[in-house]
């Protein structure tokens, strides 16, 4: 990898290139401490490699587990060693999760999955050796290396005080702290206040995951299919004026790539909220979700990312003119507000379409 961690300028650590990178540059391909999916993809996705299943036509579309009647497993996955030891590991968990009457549960229950999964890595890596997830030799259940996340290198990740809390996040916790002593076996348990640091690091580091858009599976949409928390990847600082990010692959793994080129030495960073939001709204997003005010230069100008609705390039936030070859499109005149599509993409299925690109 062509990347360091060092001192950052905008605050503790963070990720520089070591060289000029060109877009689309592989800098992590991490497979995250814990992922799981949102409840509405656990029928149709592998809850190991969240793969995207094939349609439910038997025999292709595996069944649920005989046990907890929730989980499936792709082919793959149901014949290796490590993700079937993650699934028989949270098995009884989810089985009783899902006697419960919806009423006793919370309706999205992917944080409360996400943090059982870490206390049960937590209590698999006090394991022997050869009964890890991932074989001690790195032999593990997809293709190509891959860095291999830690509860440990998790609880290290940085988080609020606990009186940073607002009162209705701060009961919200202590309300999941009480479900996953309930839901998790006695086996994998903690002391509450490990519990509620758990969850006050998932707050401020977990990401969300979406579909694999080369999956030929897939369904068509780019909506959210899942949560990770990955070390790994929350060593990159925040920017709304992004020079990476990162996508879901067809192994499960997390990958950090290029958006642009990079110069050498150049900070690393991500975009934690749509760059395309106005300012206001994105530092009242991280400041409510990640506790930090911030000051990248996008939000010090008041600026931000936009597409253009004559082509539907996305075009960096200080610039006034369309990015792409011969397109005509400005910020002043055609940028498409966010959930809009572009003319081009409209034009074939109607033939009067609107300035902003909406029928």
């Amino acid at each position: 990898m062509a990347v360091e961690v060092k001192r950052s300028p905008l605050g503790g650590r963070g990720v520089f290139a070591t060289a000029t990178l060109p877009p689309g540059s592989l800098l992590v391909r991490a497979l995250p401490a814990a992922a799981v999916l949102t409840s509405a993809c656990l029928p149709t996705h592998c809850s190991v490699c969240l793969r995207p299943l094939p349609p439910p036509c038997p025999p292709a579309s595996p069944a649920a587990c005989a046990g907890c009647a929730v989980a499936r497993l792709c082919g793959r996955c149901a014949h290796a060693e490590g993700p079937r030891r993650i699934h028989a590991d949270e098995c009884a968990l989810l089985a009783r999760l899902e006697a419960t009457p919806p009423s006793e549960r919370p309706a999205e229950t992917a944080t409360l999955r996400l943090l059982a999964r870490l206390l049960l890595r937590r209590w698999r890596e006090a394991r022997r050796a050869e009964e890890q997830y991932v074989a001690a030799d790195g032999a593990w259940w997809g293709e190509g290396d891959v860095l291999g996340d830690s509860y440990d290198d998790v609880l290290q990740l940085c988080q609020p005080a606990e009186e940073e809390l607002p009162d209705g996040l701060g009961a919200a916790f202590a309300d999941i702290c009480r479900q996953v002593r309930f839901f998790v076996g006695a086996h994998a348990r903690v002391g509450h206040e490990e519990v509620g640091a758990l969850l006050r690091v998932l707050h401020c580091n977990s990401i969300t995951l979406y579909d694999d858009a080369a999956h030929p599976h897939r369904s068509g949409s780019d909506g959210e299919i899942g949560v990770a928390i990955s070390s790994s990847v929350a060593m990159f600082n925040a920017s709304c004026e992004p020079s990476v990010c990162w996508r879901l692959d067809s192994d499960g793994c997390v990958c950090v790539e290029t958006l642009r080129s990079v110069r050498r030495g150049e900070e690393l960073t991500l975009c934690y909220v749509d760059p395309r939001l106005p300012a206001h709204t994105r530092r009242a997003k991280l400041r409510e979700a990640y506790f930090f005010t911030c000051e990248c230069r996008a939000c010090v100008a008041e600026v931000s990312q936009w597409s253009c609705a004559l082509c539907g390039s996305f075009n960096r936030a200080f610039s006034t003119q369309c990015a792409k070859r011969k397109c005509s499109g400005t910020q002043a005149h055609h940028a498409m507000p966010i959930g809009k599509r572009s003319r081009s993409r409209l034009a074939t299925k109607e033939t009067s379409t609107s300035p902003t690109g909406e029928n």
